[in-house]
């Protein structure tokens, strides 16, 4: 016998997931490594991807930090960039990697470039 029964069910499109992993690099005080891996994948495998920009300012302001990066994401994950020490961002990605190699071809440069 079926029965039926209610299933509320929440998504968010690619653009709000784009978003909310912008909002973690810019508002973490650490870099999380995995968080710059996916970084590199939202922008290869999204080709011309853009954040939801609603969602990204809302997040920041929400987090206490400046919603106007909202819409200079690019330049603000730059000037971030340079501020990391790689070693440790690759070493922090390195376990939930299939293939740990991957991450020789993730370079500050590589990230940089795909900005």
């Amino acid at each position: 016998m079926q029965r039926f029964f209610p299933v509320a069910l929440r998504h968010h499109d690619m653009p709000s997931l784009f978003a909310g992993k912008l909002h973690a690099l810019l508002a973490r005080s650490f870099a999380k490594g995995r968080d710059w891996y996916d970084l590199v994948w939202y922008l290869t495998e999204q080709r011309g991807i853009e954040p939801n920009r609603v969602l990204l300012a809302n997040a920041l302001a929400q987090s206490g930090h400046d919603p106007g990066l909202a819409g200079e994401w690019r330049a603000a994950l730059r000037a971030r960039l340079r501020q990391l020490d790689w070693r440790s961002v690759a070493e922090d990605a390195a376990p939930f990697l299939e293939r740990p190699s991957d991450l020789e071809q993730m370079t500050p440069d590589l990230v940089a470039k795909l900005l």
